[in-house]
C-alpha cells in the first residue's frame, strides 16, 4: 500500500436528516478553487455512504455520510462502531443554522459516537445553512460558540475525571465549495488526523490488502483459497497458517472480517467490512427493505432462505456466520420457540424453516406481562440499573445484543407437557422491541426490559426457590454487565437499585418503574451488613423498606465487588454462596 493511497483520515458525518450532510461532504470533496455551487446532489434514502477523497494537504480521507433514515438504526450505530474502530479521525456533527439548535439535540450524536469509539472523539460542530439566516438576526458563530461550552460543561459535570475528546465548531454555508469558512473546517478536520495509524500494519498484511482487492474486483468476499491461488498466479507461495496470520491482522485494525473454518476452502474474507455493513442495511435493515423483508419480519424472524433474495452475490451460510460474529442475530430452526401467538407451523419436523432472529426488526410494544408463576411462598427479587446525568442512554447496540443474549442463552425450552408451568406452550420467551419475558426449566420466571427512553434497564425475577432465583438473577446481572463493557462507552456512569421485593408481589403484572420506589443498592448493603436500623429510605424519600423483608439476602451475600476502572459506575453484584 503506498503512501499516496494509504487512507490518513475517516470522517463521520452525522445529524438528523435534511440538516445537510450529503451537501457539505460534496462541498468537501470538491477541488474547485472558485466559488461555485454544489447543486443536485442525489438523495441518500439509506445507509452510510463511504465517499473517497484525495486531498494534496492531507492525504487520502474517507468521509462516511450518515444518510436518509430518519431514525437511528441498530446496524448503523454497528457501522459507525466498525469506521470508528479503524482509527476514525474526527466527527462532523451538522446542524441546521436556519432552526433552533440545542444542546440536547448535539448530545444525541455526541452520545451515539462516544458510544462506538473507545476514546472520546474529536468533534466539529457544523452550522449549516448559516446563509439562510437573516443579516441582522442570530450570530450563528456566536451560538455555536456558546453551545460549545454548554456542552462540554455538561459533559464535564456528568462525567467528572474523564478526558474528552476536542469540540469545535464551524459556521458556514455548505452548499458552496469555495469559501473562507469550508477552508477553515478543512484545517479543522487536518488537526484531527494521525497519519501514524497504516504503518501499524505490517509489510504482509499490506500487501495482503492489496491482493484482496485484485481477487475480489466487485465483490465483497473470497475464500481463503481463491486468496492462494491467485498468489500462486503472481509468484507468491504462501502457506495457510500465514495468510491466516495476516488477515488476522487486517481484522484487527477493521479492514477485513475473517470466516475460519478448519478447511481454507470453507474460509472466507469479508474484504471491505464497512461496505459489507453498508449493503447490509440497505438491504435488511432500512425503512425502503422493509416490504423486502417478508411477512414475518416484523416479529425479527427472517427465513434463511430469504437471504439468497437479498443478497445474491454471497452463499447463505456466509451471511449467517457474518451475522452471528457481528451480534446481529441468532439462527433458530422453529419459530414457535419464541412467539406463542404466531400460526401454528403445518410443516413436519423435518421440515421446518431455518429462521434468523434480529431483535432490531422487532417492531411489537410489551402488552400486560402476566406472572405465570405467583401464590404464597414466591420469591420476588427485582434490580434496576439507571443511566447518570439527564443526557445518558444506553446506545442502540446494547438493546438489541442484550435481548439477543437474553432471548437464547437465559431460557431454555420447556417440554411439551401440559403440566408444565407454561401449560404445554412451547417456546422459550415473549420478545419485543425493548424487552423480554421467559420461564426457565429451573423454574424462575424471568422479565428484562430497557424502559425509560433507553436510559434504565428493570430486572424482576421470581421462583418459587431462593437460592435458584438468586442464581438467576445473578446470571443475568452478569451478562447486562457484559453486553454494557462490550459496547457502552466508558464514560457512560451508571447506578445500581433495589426493588422492594414486598412491593412487587402486590403487583399481578409487572409495573411501570416510575410507580416503584428504588432504594441505593450501595445504601442496602451498608445497612445490612452493619445492621444499622430497621428501615432503608427510597432515594425519593416516600417510601421505605423494611430490612427484615430482604434479610435474606443476607444468606447471599452482597459481597461488595468494585467495578472501579470500568467506568460504567457498577459497584456491588449479588452473588450466592
Amino acid at each position: 500500500l503506498s503512501s499516496n493511497s494509504s487512507v490518513h483520515g475517516h470522517v463521520l458525518v452525522v445529524g438528523y436528516p435534511g440538516v445537510g450532510k450529503s451537501t457539505l461532504v460534496e462541498a468537501l470533496k470538491s477541488n474547485t478553487w472558485f466559488r461555485k455551487q454544489v447543486k443536485n446532489v442525489p438523495p441518500h434514502t439509506a445507509g452510510i455512504i463511504p465517499h473517497t477523497f484525495e486531498d494534496k494537504r492531507y492525504g487520502r480521507v474517507i468521509y462516511y455520510d450518515f444518510a436518509g433514515d430518519p431514525h437511528f438504526n441498530f446496524s448503523q450505530a454497528a457501522l459507525m462502531e466498525q469506521s470508528a474502530f479503524s482509527h476514525c479521525s474526527s466527527v462532523l456533527i451538522v446542524v441546521d443554522m436556519s432552526k433552533p439548535v440545542t444542546v440536547d439535540g448535539i448530545l444525541y450524536w455526541y452520545q451515539l459516537v462516544s458510544s462506538a469509539t473507545k476514546e472520546c472523539p474529536s468533534v466539529i460542530i457544523v452550522g449549516s445553512h448559516a446563509d439562510l439566516l437573516p443579516p441582522l438576526g442570530r450570530d450563528s458563530q456566536k451560538e455555536l460558540s456558546q453551545i460549545c461550552k454548554d456542552l462540554s460543561s455538561v459533559l464535564k459535570d456528568e462525567h467528572p475525571g474523564s478526558n474528552f475528546g476536542t469540540i469545535t465548531h464551524v459556521s458556514l454555508d455548505c452548499r458552496y465549495t469555495k469559501s473562507d469558512d469550508l477552508q477553515r473546517l478543512h484545517q479543522s478536520i487536518q488537526d484531527c488526523f494521525n497519519n501514524d495509524d497504516v504503518m501499524r500494519i505490517s509489510s504482509a498484511a499490506v500487501v495482503l490488502l492489496q491482493i484482496l482487492s485484485e481477487v475480489v474486483k466487485h465483490s465483497l468476499a473470497c475464500t481463503f483459497s481463491e486468496v492462494q491461488q491467485f498468489m500462486a498466479q503472481i509468484g507468491i507461495k504462501v502457506s495457510t497458517d500465514d495468510l491466516l496470520c495476516w488477515a488476522k491482522e487486517l481484522e484487527l485494525h477493521g479492514y477485513v472480517l475473517v470466516l475460519w473454518n478448519k478447511t481454507s476452502s470453507d474460509s472466507w474474507i469479508i474484504t471491505d467490512v464497512k461496505q459489507f455493513m453498508n449493503t447490509v442495511h440497505e438491504k435488511l435493515f432500512s425503512e425502503k427493505a422493509k416490504p423486502l423483508r417478508g411477512p414475518s419480519s416484523n416479529l425479527g424472524l427472517i427465513p434463511v432462505s430469504q437471504l439468497s433474495v437479498l443478497f445474491p452475490d454471497l452463499p447463505p451460510s456466509v451471511l449467517v456466520s457474518c451475522f452471528e460474529l457481528l451480534q446481529y442475530c441468532f439462527k433458530i430452526d422453529d419459530h414457535n420457540v419464541l412467539f406463542e401467538n404466531l400460526t401454528k407451523s403445518t410443516q413436519e419436523p423435518s421440515e421446518r424453516t431455518e429462521y434468523l432472529f434480529f431483535p432490531s426488526l422487532l417492531e411489537g410494544v410489551r402488552s400486560e406481562v402476566k406472572w405465570i408463576i405467583s401464590g404464597d411462598g414466591v420469591c420476588v427479587l427485582g434490580w434496576y440499573l439507571s443511566c447518570k446525568g439527564r443526557c445518558s442512554y444506553f446506545p442502540p447496540r446494547f438493546v438489541y445484543v442484550l435481548l439477543l443474549k437474553l432471548a437464547f442463552e437465559c431460557s431454555h425450552p420447556c417440554p411439551d407437557d401440559d403440566h408444565t408451568p407454561l401449560e404445554g406452550r412451547r417456546r422459550r420467551c415473549d420478545v419485543w422491541k425493548s424487552g423480554i419475558h421467559w420461564l426457565m426449566e429451573c423454574g424462575v420466571e424471568g422479565f428484562v426490559e430497557v424502559v425509560k427512553e433507553s436510559k434504565g434497564v428493570m430486572v424482576v425475577m421470581r421462583s418459587k426457590h431462593q437460592m435458584e432465583c438468586m442464581k438467576t438473577l445473578s446470571l443475568v446481572f452478569s451478562k447486562i454487565c457484559n453486553v454494557l463493557k462490550g459496547l457502552c462507552h466508558a464514560s457512560l456512569s451508571t447506578t445500581e437499585y433495589l426493588l422492594d421485593p414486598k412491593e412487587l408481589k402486590t403487583f399481578s403484572s409487572l409495573p411501570e418503574v416510575d410507580s416503584l420506589q428504588l432504594y441505593l443498592m450501595s445504601e442496602v448493603k451498608r445497612v445490612l451488613s452493619e445492621n444499622e436500623g430497621k428501615m432503608i429510605i427510597s432515594e425519593s424519600g416516600n417510601g421505605c423498606m423494611e430490612t427484615s423483608d430482604i434479610r435474606f439476602l443476607l444468606q447471599y451475600p452482597l459481597q461488595g465487588k468494585s467495578e472501579k476502572g470500568d467506568g460504567h459506575g457498577l459497584s456491588f453484584v449479588l452473588y450466592p454462596h
